[in-house]
């Protein structure tokens, strides 16, 4: 199996690793059973240029997105669930990522819902 879809596998395994705050290129190369400069040269490749740190940050998104699209979890708690080290963190990267805050993002969705309705 390619080094990059070992990686992808872990990522969206049940464990998710990416949703301990404590998360680094250390955590992806122990599940990957290599070294941790590795694993950056991997994400760097296949993850378009992306560093190991916004490649974990990018699936903690994803799975905020998933949460906020389908649950009434708070934004807190959404926070911590995905592995953001406070919940101002979420919010800066999720702006920085989707243009808009976790809460205007699921407003949004709700709305697309009921339009669709």
């Amino acid at each position: 199996q390619r080094w990059d879809s070992k990686l992808r596998d872990e990522m969206e395994a049940n464990q998710r690793p990416y949703t301990d705050p404590a998360c680094n290129r250390d955590t992806l190369a122990q599940l990957c059973a290599t070294n941790g400069k590795y694993i950056d040269r991997i994400i760097s490749r296949f993850a378009e240029g992306k560093t190991t740190s916004e490649f974990i940050n990018h699936y903690r998104l994803r799975r905020a997105m998933a949460l906020l699209n389908d649950t009434d979890e708070t934004v807190d708690a959404i926070a911590e669930l995905c592995g953001f080290s406070s919940t101002r963190t979420l919010y800066r990267r999720f702006h920085d990522e989707v243009g808009m805050s976790p809460t205007e993002y699921r407003n949004l969705q709700t709305e697309s819902e009921k339009s669709s309705v």
